[in-house]
């Protein structure tokens, strides 16, 4: 693992190496501290956080300018179903919203501090499904977003639990003769 991650975490390109230099600090004390101090990125206007917030509070749609990691800037439409901290760092869970409507599958976490500006829709009303915990989407950043690569861990049969609440049950898992468990 060390070796497999020391080319990103050496690279300042990479947007995430600080939030995977924590998680790896969790698992290996040669990455440090796992108090890692959170990163530059603070929220830049209450008043973007006092919009979101009220729009949970009343379930009423959220216009938002962001800015993902990598600098993109787009606009979205979303319905903030609950928010989390991480790391000094506030996050937002909420699926996008179009036509009025929620879109089927496209809930995801939005870092706070890179909302550029929000307004509150009115008009556009949602419900927070009733099976809906924020505890799921609880991530580290570099957790977030579709695959990027793949890797295989193997473990014992005896551990098979333990892999598959770490893994928040994805990925996929295939039994060898020998018992353990291909991640």
């Amino acid at each position: 693992m060390d070796i497999a991650c020391q080319p990103i975490l050496g690279d300042p390109e990479f947007p995430l190496r600080d939030e995977l230099r924590f998680a790896l600090a969790k698992i290996d004390t040669a990455f440090g501290d796992i108090a890692y101090p959170a990163g530059p990125r603070v929220l830049r206007d209450d008043r973007i956080l006092s919009v979101l917030r009220s729009c949970a509070h009343v379930c009423h749609a959220a216009h938002m300018t962001y800015t993902d990691a990598a600098g993109k800037q787009s606009e979205r439409v979303v319905a903030p179903y609950g928010f989390y901290g991480m790391r000094g760092s506030l996050y937002m869970v909420a699926p996008l919203v179009s036509g009025g409507s929620v879109v089927d599958g496209s809930v995801r976490v939005y870092n706070v501090s890179r909302v550029d500006a929000a307004s509150e829709e009115p008009k556009t009303r949602f419900s927070v499904p009733q099976d809906f915990s924020v505890d799921d989407y609880r991530r580290l950043p570099f957790q977030f977003g579709p695959t990027t690569c793949v890797a295989t861990f193997e473990a014992p049969a005896s551990s098979i639990q333990e892999v598959e609440g770490l893994s928040f049950g994805r990925g996929l898992r295939h039994r060898r003769e020998c018992g353990g468990l291909d991640r």
